[in-house]
């Protein structure tokens, strides 16, 4: 199921952004480890937010690492859904071509939620 989810959000950036990336599109690939790595990050600053205060998560030094951190993990994602996904998009192409209207648009809403609502703990978690 995971990989139908993060292969169908791929398929659908790529034919998003196709005229500008063809059949490797790096862009999709950036889109779904973005998903991935701030799904990561949510989890681990609500954990973090249970064991420190406000004062010890924001300290200037902890958002240093933090920081770091996120960039290393997002670039290793990066890489790897690029060569994961490469080459693919004849394949998802012939799996999704005959999708009816409507299961495509609540798909695409699904795919539009998941690139938005990840953001969402983290605004939630630094106003508190």
């Amino acid at each position: 199921m995971q990989n139908f989810f993060f292969d169908y959000i791929y398929f659908r950036l790529l034919q998003f952004f196709f005229k500008w990336d063809g059949r490797n599109g790096i862009t999709a690939a950036i889109g779904v480890s973005m998903i991935q790595c701030l799904a990561f990050f949510d989890l681990l600053f609500l954990v973090e937010r249970f064991f420190n205060s406000k004062e010890e998560i924001i300290s200037t030094q902890n958002a240093k690492v933090i920081g770091y951190v996120a960039v290393c993990v997002l670039l290793a994602l990066i890489i790897y859904n690029y060569y994961k996904y490469k080459d693919k998009f004849n394949f998802y192409l012939r799996r999704w071509k005959y999708e009816s209207p409507r299961t495509r648009k609540l798909k695409g809403g699904a795919v539009l939620a998941c690139l938005l609502l990840p953001w969402v703990p983290l605004v939630l978690l630094g106003r508190r």
